[in-house]
C-alpha cells in the first residue's frame, strides 16, 4: 500500500518503522512509545486502519492561525480519531496543554476527536511485553492438524493452562505447540484472562464463547483527556 505521510521526520531524530500485517507496510515511528503504540493499535480489533502522520489540522491560538500533524489518525468502525502519543511529563507544560486544548476543539469542529495517549496508558503492567512476544508469532500460522488438536483439546477440557495444553499436545503427536499457541493467541482464536498479567505456563487459555465479545484491554479504555 502506498502512503505518503504528510510532515517528514527531522533528521536528528530517532525513528524507525514498524512491520504492520493490518495496514499492509511499514509505519514509520519517531518514538519507542509511538512504536509500542503501533503494536497496540495492531492488536485491537476495534482498529480497522491507522495512519502515522496524517494531514495537518489548522487551529487558532492567541488569535493566529496555527498548523499542527497529528501523530495518528485511527479509523474505526463509528469513525475517525486523531492521536497525540507523547510522555506524560510533557503534559505539564502549561503552554502546550493550552495549545492541545485548541487543536482539540478544532478537531472537535471536524468531527473527530483528539486524544493523547501517554505510557500511562500504553504500559499497563505486561500488557506490551506479552503483545510483542505474541506478534513475534503472529506470522507464524498455526499448522491445520496441530490447529485442530488445540480446539479439540480444549473443547474437551474447557480451559487449560499452556503447560497442561502443551502436555496433552505432546501425546498426539504434535510438534513445537508453543508457537501455534501463541499464534492462536494473537488471533484471538483463544484468550487468557487478563493481558496485563505476563504469559507464563502457567496462563490459563480458553476457547472464546460463540457470539461473546472477547473482553481485552482496549487501547482506547483510558486516554488522556483534558
Amino acid at each position: 500500500m502506498d502512503y505518503k505521510r504528510a510532515r517528514k521526520f527531522p533528521k536528528n531524530k530517532i525513528t524507525g518503522k514498524f512491520p504492520s500485517q493490518k495496514m499492509g507496510r511499514m509505519c514509520y515511528w519517531e518514538s519507542g512509545l509511538e512504536r509500542d503504540f503501533f503494536l497496540c493499535l495492531e492488536f485491537d480489533e476495534s482498529v480497522l486502519e491507522f495512519f502515522e502522520q496524517p494531514p495537518k489540522v489548522s487551529f487558532l491560538l492567541n488569535e493566529k492561525e496555527r498548523k499542527y500533524f497529528p501523530d495518528v489518525m485511527v479509523q474505526k468502525e463509528n469513525g475517525k480519531l486523531f492521536v497525540e502519543v507523547k510522555a506524560s511529563e510533557r503534559l505539564q507544560n502549561p503552554e502546550l496543554v493550552e495549545r492541545y486544548r485548541a487543536i482539540r476543539q478544532e478537531a472537535s469542529k471536524r468531527g473527530y476527536p483528539f486524544y493523547i495517549v501517554t505510557e500511562v496508558e500504553i504500559y499497563r503492567g505486561s500488557y506490551i511485553d506479552n503483545l510483542k512476544l505474541l506478534f513475534r508469532y503472529s506470522r507464524e500460522k498455526a499448522d491445520e492438524q496441530v490447529r485442530v488438536a488445540i480446539l479439540n483439546i480444549l473443547t474437551l477440557h474447557g480451559k487449560l493452562s499452556i503447560r497442561e495444553l502443551i502436555a496433552s499436545l505432546i501425546l498426539t503427536g504434535c510438534e513445537r505447540p508453543l508457537p501455534a499457541i501463541y499464534s492462536l493467541l494473537w488471533e484471538k482464536v483463544l484468550i487468557f484472562s487478563c493481558l496485563e498479567n505476563p504469559i507464563s505456563l502457567e496462563t490459563v487459555i480458553l476457547i472464546p464463547a460463540k457470539g461473546a465479545e472477547i473482553l481485552e484491554m482496549s487501547t482506547f479504555a483510558s486516554w488522556h483527556d483534558f
